[in-house]
């Protein structure tokens, strides 16, 4: 081992021939000793990925406040130059009970101060949902408490952000009028697809996906778009589609390939009337758009009546509410069998769903009538005691598009199960009236249960 001080020169005598390893190392002053100034900053990134969201928050936060990401970015506080407010940063941690309950404790306490009116709860890719487990159920604590405080504002880019209760008349959007140019179709001839089929008339571009990784590019003509600095930039959609889910948006910048770096995720929501979705467009700063590439979610039908280029002064899309799709797998059953908190035995029962045991077939859709669960404060949880045969995967759907799905083991006999629903936030929104339960294989259900959370 060399260990070297600080501006030390390295000795040109030390670097002989049976020292050829060593003599790679560069002659003269190993490194420099930079002083430092207060504030200047330490680290260089780049600041046109982070630029949208940093500004809004500098213009929509105090200097003695903060806002809480739940996105698993800790950089976004870097690069906004705000405190962190959680002692551990970035979300994946945030999994124990004892630490969820420390976070909360503390963020109430800022809350209630006014500390951290902002929350940045996604940021529309894999990050939302590590090792497949989605944050809202890691820390389904921190989620309910953002639940309780916090309501969905809007998007900017990739992230979506929430704004406490309390905030009615601050960070108002700009009341400005959308200047929109309709975009063209090519010819269908042009268009590229993979496990992709397409419709296109005069009414309507129906979009019927069929396999694995569908697509659709080189439909849209993007000759004639001028974009200008300054302003921010969007594909307006109006679509219907029956399944939610995220549809990732590729640009292919000046005819480079399609790649991951260039493309950003969107949510859509199953819905038979016609809704506005935004696809921000890349800071192009003289460069242009060669292409676009279009990936819906699997088994998708999605119909679009129209695509427009927007042009805004605000870089916020505004949203009123979401739906959330949770794939739990096994972990209904562990939570249900293994946890030291017993939720399905020791919970309080709020509501029973089921009087009579039923039988489900493949894709038989159960629709079950609820008395609104006030009891919210603590959290709920559903119980259900299944069994089935074979391998099985159980959806429960309700509201506008929420859904949780998980895995049921095979087996000759009835097994617990527990889904936190109200690390959904339309259930905690909302009261919710009707449930439907499905299932891809023939199963046997013995009890469904709404349960006080501990």
């Amino acid at each position: 081992l060399l260990y070297f001080t600080p501006g030390v020169y390295l000795d040109h005598d030390f670097a002989t021939t049976e020292n050829k390893s060593i003599a790679q190392i560069k002659q003269g002053k190993f490194y420099n000793i930079h002083n430092y100034v207060p504030k200047e900053k330490r680290i260089i990134y780049n600041e046109s990925q982070f630029k949208d969201i940093s500004d809004f928050l500098d213009k929509n936060l105090d200097e003695n406040q903060t806002f809480l990401d739940f996105t698993n970015s800790p950089f976004l506080y870097v690069s906004a130059n705000k405190k962190f407010p959680t002692y551990l940063i970035p979300t994946v941690y945030n999994a124990s009970e004892p630490i969820q309950k420390f976070e909360v404790y503390n963020l109430n306490r800022m809350y209630e101060k006014g500390e951290i009116p902002l929350v940045v709860f996604k940021q529309g890719n894999s990050w939302d949902y590590l090792d497949d487990v989605p944050n809202e159920i890691r820390s389904y604590r921190i989620a309910e408490f953002i639940y309780k405080n916090y309501r969905p504002f809007g998007n900017i880019n990739n992230y979506q952000i929430w704004i406490s209760n309390d905030s009615q008349y601050r960070f108002m959007l700009d009341n400005e009028k959308e200047n929109q140019k309709k975009i063209q179709y090519k010819n269908n001839n042009q268009f590229v697809t993979n496990n992709l089929t397409f419709t296109n008339n005069d009414q309507a571009l129906i979009l019927t996906t069929n396999g694995k990784d569908p697509h659709i590019s080189s439909f849209l003509n993007l000759d004639d778009i001028i974009i200008n600095e300054g302003r921010n930039y969007f594909l307006k959609l109006k679509y219907n589609s029956n399944i939610s889910g995220n549809v990732q948006v590729f640009f292919s910048i000046d005819d480079k390939q399609f790649n991951e770096e260039d493309s950003i995720y969107v949510p859509i929501i199953k819905s038979t009337n016609l809704n506005d979705l935004y696809i921000p467009l890349p800071k192009l700063e003289g460069h242009k758009i060669s292409n676009i590439r279009i990936d819906p979610p699997d088994g998708s039908k999605i119909e679009i009546n129209d695509i427009s280029l927007v042009a805004k002064n605000n870089s916020v899309i505004p949203i009123k509410s979401v739906s959330q799709q949770f794939d739990l797998k096994k972990l209904p059953f562990i939570w249900a069998n293994y946890d030291d908190n017993q939720a399905a035995l020791k919970s309080k029962d709020l509501f029973r769903l089921l009087i009579d045991q039923q039988e489900l077939t493949p894709n038989q859709v159960l629709s079950l009538a609820i008395t609104p669960i006030d009891d919210k404060e603590t959290g709920n949880y559903l119980y259900l005691r299944l069994q089935s045969s074979k391998d099985a995967q159980v959806k429960i759907i309700y509201g506008e598009g929420s859904e949780i799905s998980f895995d049921v083991q095979a087996s000759s006999n009835y097994q617990d199960y527990i889904v936190r629903i109200s690390s959904q936030w339309e259930w905690m929104e909302k009261q919710i009236q009707t449930i439907n339960i499905i299932s891809n294989q023939n199963i046997k259900i013995e009890k469904l249960t709404i349960k006080k959370g501990d």
